[in-house]
């Protein structure tokens, strides 16, 4: 039977950007002080594009997007549309490299178990001083390197596995994107073999270097619960 998780707590929270902006059908009077500007987005997504530009313009500038050819027209005043450029040259840059560390554990009730099973330094001080369980254990972890963009499956013990993409790297901010982080637990299949069975699936927004931890479990009064811990930082 498909087992049934929530999600405990994310106890480390990123911010991310305003996911929003306007499109002009008809863009401000150039008579009036305005002017448009086109801009190719090479590397980023357009939508990260405009969140990142949007407080740099005027209340009345409009903003036209042309995904096909991954283009801006913005219309606003010179020294805007000069700050909209350092903004885009700084942040549109070539896919960065990602080191990142995730650790699997299962945490239990049990007061005969032993956390001399953890390797020192393994379990978060935040999910020692955060939680209530009494006993960790390391199921698997992985350290790898990945490029911006690009996808990864990690088995995590024997039972585990962890797919996810690099969506976003941003220097200026020192923030990763990973989207659609699915921890999956395998089981076996009706007719023979096996299959994964999702546990949780979300974006995870990273501070660079900021250690983060995940857990689910399949209720409130549960013995036993699953913790994630991702630390990633953008490689030099």
């Amino acid at each position: 039977m498909k087992s049934r998780w929530r999600i405990l707590a994310a106890l480390a929270l990123a911010s991310t950007l305003p996911m929003s902006w306007t499109v002009a059908a008809e863009p401000p009077a150039e008579d009036q002080g305005f002017t448009t500007r086109a801009f190719v987005i090479h590397h980023k997504d357009p939508d990260d594009v405009v969140a990142l530009i949007r407080p740099a313009l005027s209340p009345d500038a409009a903003i036209l997007i042309q995904s096909r050819i991954r283009t801006l027209s913005v219309t606003d005043h010179e020294p805007n549309l000069d700050a909209v450029d350092a903004l885009i040259r700084s942040f549109d840059l070539p896919p960065r490299d990602v080191r990142m560390t995730i650790n699997l554990l299962r945490a239990s009730r049990d007061l005969k178990g032993s956390k001399a099973r953890i390797i020192p330094g393994q379990l978060p001080l935040s999910l020692r001083e955060l939680t209530n369980w009494l006993d960790y254990e390391l199921l698997g972890g992985m350290t790898i390197q990945i490029s911006e963009s690009e996808e990864s499956t990690l088995r995590l013990g024997d039972e585990y596995r962890v797919r996810f993409q690099v969506n976003m790297v941003d220097d200026r901010n020192e923030r990763i994107r990973l989207k659609s982080f699915i921890l999956e637990r395998r089981v076996a299949a009706a007719v023979g073999g096996e299959t994964y069975v999702s546990l949780f699936d979300t974006v995870v927004n990273l501070k660079s270097g900021t250690p983060y931890v995940f857990g689910a479990t399949r209720g409130k009064d549960a013995q036993r619960a699953i913790f994630l811990t991702i630390t990633a930082r953008i490689a030099p």
